[in-house]
């Protein structure tokens, strides 16, 4: 689903691509938007919670991010974010959303991603009005346990400027981590 603005658009991207669905999914195609919306609407928070557990028990084994560097290892924190100004979205609040296509003050979600190497290593979703400070427990604990780097002064963390607060600043700071953040 990934570069599909609104699911609907599933039905123009993904499904006339039977070639990509082949390659990644080894299936004749995708799922269309009504088959999408009925997985993501069945899903609850248990189901969530497995999915990030068989994420997290794979990634380590398959995942490339730590394992092909020598010294430092580079962290990149991304966040964007997704409108969704309907009145069935659970957990959607206003927030700005600016980098996903939205304007301050829409409603929708935020996921804040860590990525090395060109490999996604952790993401938090959340809602729209969620600061990134709230989101960085998480994803520096996913970071440490998906690279299996015991030690925090291996990896620098860079971020651009939604990570540049005082704040997450201070933070990165206690926890020992050398990181280059753009000044918010």
């Amino acid at each position: 689903m990934a570069g599909c603005e609104h699911t609907v658009t599933i039905n123009s991207r993904l499904v006339p691509d039977t070639a990509l669905a082949m390659e990644v999914i080894d299936k004749d195609r995708f799922a269309d938007q009504s088959g999408v919306n009925r997985l993501l609407n069945a899903l609850t928070d248990e189901n969530v919670a497995e999915l990030e557990r068989a994420f997290s028990a794979y990634y380590p084994l398959h995942g490339s991010a730590g394992r092909a560097v020598k010294g430092d290892l580079m962290v990149d924190l991304d966040v964007t974010g997704f409108v969704a100004n309907g009145r069935k979205y659970e957990g959607a609040s206003k927030g700005h959303l600016g980098n996903g296509g939205g304007s301050h003050g829409d409603r929708g979600y935020k996921a804040s991603f860590a990525h090395s190497n060109g490999k996604m290593v952790a993401c938090v979703f959340d809602s729209g009005g969620a600061a990134e400070s709230h989101h960085l427990d998480a994803l520096l604990k996913m970071v440490r346990l998906r690279i299996g780097s015991p030690k925090v002064r291996d990896i620098v963390i860079r971020g651009d400027a939604a990570y540049g607060t005082s704040t997450i600043v201070d933070k990165l700071i206690d926890l020992g981590f050398l990181f280059l953040l753009k000044g918010n």
